[in-house]
């Protein structure tokens, strides 16, 4: 797997692997908001073309001293992306799914559906807000590049993406009937906490999370199912608004001094040429290598602490993260992950800025090896069955598929963490909501003869 030459064979065999997935899910759907047709691109994106063009622009050679070590780390993301794509393309059988059976729809209330809309629109504004005050008020937020408020904890911190449940839950109580002006103030207003990081932020999470929950909630309201064309424009639009902010964040910011646009670093961004050790790939790759140089595993802490510790508010533990022997989630680590300085020093020469992301292979690679691979598989199952379930039944499970869709631009991107945490904040209040607040007792027993009017998608 090593070698002095950087294999671009392993980016081809990657990139067949992804239109290969591809293929498969548009024949056996003909759904152009199928979820490997939306992360296929993405992670073709973050696993063949980034590291062809940083290395053909010579950025690889100067960042790192061995070529071989970059193969391998290719040949492990070869490696995630066939995992992934099997798991989210292979066929799902009803028995798999505890169901046989004709397609069932939910029964539910669409003005209460709309109501609770309205109640989590105003909790996630709330929770934006205290964050905002908490760091002075909104120009003192958002006066620097990258900025934003501040959270006594890592579920107030999250909260805020509640608007993007909100979105979804309004786009829902209006299917069929289409938006109204009303309506859309309503799921402007929803986003609007996420909207705000996302671009006075420079954000581009949560700019792309906003600007999808808005697609989705229009898609998920028209009675006519939307054509593909229609669908790759919006998602085309939104992605060159995504580059566009996140090119322009270091000067993005209220009382800049800067107020022409720097079309050239759009264009960098645009076409990943810029080779710094605060990429994707180049991050993500210096972290396996440094993960196979120590050999230094979470063996899934991690996540564990990341779900049980973080959201505990710093005033009531102070000392959380390192009585629990974490101290690697610290934020003033962060971008180290679980390693020392020298630890990154010795094993590619230079130490991470901070705020690095590694992809969610990497970030997992760094929890289990080689487990990632199965990880992978597993999640890209869930998928999988997420979809299904949401053709089957609608109403709950087309809300968490959508959720999980917006979300999977993170499996790519960002960290592994950043994908599964804030699917859980939004997941499951939709699930409590739905099962006391909005399910109606007569959905077992209701039949639906045609499951894709149902759901919203392209069929």
């Amino acid at each position: 797997m090593g070698g002095d030459t950087f294999n671009y064979p392993v980016l081809w065999l990657t990139l067949v692997i992804i239109v290969l997935g591809m293929k498969k899910a548009y024949s056996t759907s003909k759904d152009s908001l199928h979820h490997y047709i939306v992360i296929g691109p993405l992670l073709a994106y973050a696993y063949v073309l980034e590291p062809y063009l940083l290395h053909s622009n010579g950025s690889l050679d100067r960042l790192f001293d061995s070529i071989g070590g970059l193969n391998t780390v290719n040949w492990i993301n070869c490696l995630g992306v066939l995992a992934i794509t099997v798991g989210a393309c292979a066929s799902l059988r009803k028995t798999d799914l505890t169901y046989e059976g004709p397609p069932r729809v939910e029964v539910y209330d669409h003005e209460k559906l709309q109501k609770l809309a309205m109640l989590l629109a105003v909790l996630a504004s709330t929770c934006f807000w205290i964050t905002i005050n908490a760091k002075g008020g909104f120009v003192e937020a958002y006066d620097h590049a990258k900025g934003g408020g501040r959270a006594s904890s890592g579920y107030l911190g999250e909260s805020p993406n509640l608007g993007l449940v909100a979105a979804l839950f309004i786009g829902l109580a209006r299917k069929g009937k289409g938006m109204a002006p009303g309506h859309w103030i309503l799921v402007i207003f929803a986003v609007s906490p996420v909207l705000l990081q996302g671009t006075f932020g420079g954000r581009r999470g949560p700019l792309f999370l906003s600007l999808v929950a808005m697609a989705f909630a229009w898609i998920v309201s028209r009675k006519q199912r939307v054509s593909h064309i229609r669908i790759a424009t919006v998602f085309a639009g939104i992605l060159l608004a995504v580059v566009f902010v996140w090119s322009q964040r270091q000067h993005l910011y209220l009382g800049t001094d800067t107020a022409k646009v720097d079309m050239e670093s759009f264009s960098s961004h645009l076409l990943s040429a810029q080779g710094s050790i605060g990429s994707n790939y180049v991050y993500g790759s210096a972290y396996i290598i440094t993960t196979r140089n120590t050999g230094n595993l979470t063996w899934g802490r991690k996540i564990l602490v990341n779900l049980a510790i973080r959201p505990i508010p710093r005033q009531f533990w102070p000392t959380k993260y390192e009585d629990v022997g974490a101290e690697w989630a610290s934020a003033t680590r962060s971008g180290l992950g679980q390693f020392k300085a020298e630890d990154w020093i010795r094993s590619v020469g230079w130490v991470p800025v901070r705020g690095s992301s590694a992809g969610s292979l990497a970030d997992l690679y760094g929890e289990f090896g080689f487990g990632a691979i199965l990880v992978l598989f597993l999640v890209g199952r869930m998928l999988a069955t997420i979809k299904f379930r949401s053709q089957m039944f609608g109403g709950m499970w087309t809300l968490i598929y959508f959720e999980a869709l917006a979300l999977s631009i993170y499996l790519a991107t960002q960290s592994f963490s950043a994908f599964y945490h804030r699917f859980l904040v939004m997941a499951i209040p939709t699930v409590l909501i739905w099962r006391f607040f909005v399910k109606h007792p007569a959905s077992e027993d209701i039949l639906q003869s045609q499951p894709e009017e149902r759901s919203g998608f392209q069929r």
